[in-house]
């Protein structure tokens, strides 16, 4: 029995280790796979890029190393980038012009801001102006009618005064009755 159980024990660690061996193989087999396919990838790029790039060394389109100018002495219409020196000269005297004339704008409108800020200044300081004298006269009237309360207040004690401590209260005079006459209708 112990014979027995020895002999599978070795039978199943040989089976165990040939498997690992061919599992391992099938690792390294897929590793070295996908290696080569990834370095032929790297390759083929680079051979793409390579390709690319001598297309465009070689493009006469690219390079602009076709001639322009035609036999008849017109420039090819396909090659056509643009205009001469001497549109390019008037354009930029035409510029110029525009910048004096955009300046001369400038000046006349900033001209007429300060004329016009002048005159809102002006009439801000007339307005201050009059509203100050307002107020000065309210205070001079104010003053006078002050003035004026006060030797309207002193007359009156100066009536009381004159009049007595009885001075205030409502007496009948003789007079009074005299000025009626002394008829009825």
């Amino acid at each position: 029995v112990i014979e027995m159980r020895n002999a599978m024990e070795a039978e199943e660690t040989g089976l165990r280790k040939s498997i690992m061996n061919q599992y391992k193989e099938d690792l390294l087999a897929a590793i070295e796979g996908r290696a080569a396919a990834k370095s032929s990838e790297q390759e083929s790029n680079q051979m793409a890029n390579q390709q690319e790039l001598d297309f465009h060394g070689t493009d006469p389109f690219l390079q602009e190393n076709r001639p322009h100018i035609l036999a008849d002495g017109k420039a090819q219409p396909t090659h056509y980038k643009g205009s001469t020196r001497d549109e390019r000269v008037q354009v930029f005297g035409q510029q110029l012009d525009q910048c004096g004339e955009n300046a001369s704008k400038k000046m006349q409108e900033s001209h007429a801001d300060r004329a016009h800020n002048k005159q809102a200044e002006m009439t801000r300081k007339h307005l201050v102006m009059m509203e100050r004298e307002k107020q000065r006269m309210r205070r001079a009237q104010a003053m006078e009618i002050a003035g004026h309360n006060r030797s309207m207040l002193q007359s009156q004690k100066d009536a009381l005064a004159e009049a007595g401590p009885d001075g205030h209260k409502n007496k009948l005079h003789n007079e009074f009755f005299e000025q009626f006459g002394a008829g009825t209708r």
